[in-house]
């Protein structure tokens, strides 16, 4: 009778032991998952900011940089050339195209 209750006892230490590493892989699963999004996103806020500043390039260099990344405007990330264009226009240029698309004014 004592070796089954030691056995059920030693069940359930194997069992909540096999819980806590289950859980534990998990959790290390979402983290290494934040963090490769965290350095996806990183890079993709390097891009953006290394975009051609129209006071630093001839502008005929920069309208096809501008166009180059329309024609393509998914890569590297989603929206990418679409991005571009809104970040490079003024502001009054901003709230038009946001406009014609019915997205909201930033």
């Amino acid at each position: 009778n004592n070796n089954n209750k030691n056995n059920n006892k030693s069940n359930n230490v194997e069992s909540k032991a096999s819980e806590v590493l289950d859980s534990d892989a998990l959790y290390l699963e979402r983290y290494k998952r934040r963090m490769e999004e965290n350095q996806r996103i990183t890079q993709q806020e390097q891009q953006r900011l290394q975009l051609p500043n129209p006071q630093w390039v001839d502008p005929t260099k920069f309208v096809e940089v501008l166009l180059s990344s329309l024609q393509d405007s998914h890569y590297p990330y989603s929206y990418f050339g679409y991005l571009n264009l809104l970040n490079t226009s003024t502001p009054q240029w901003q709230q038009l195209l946001l406009k014609s698309v019915g997205a909201p004014p930033p």
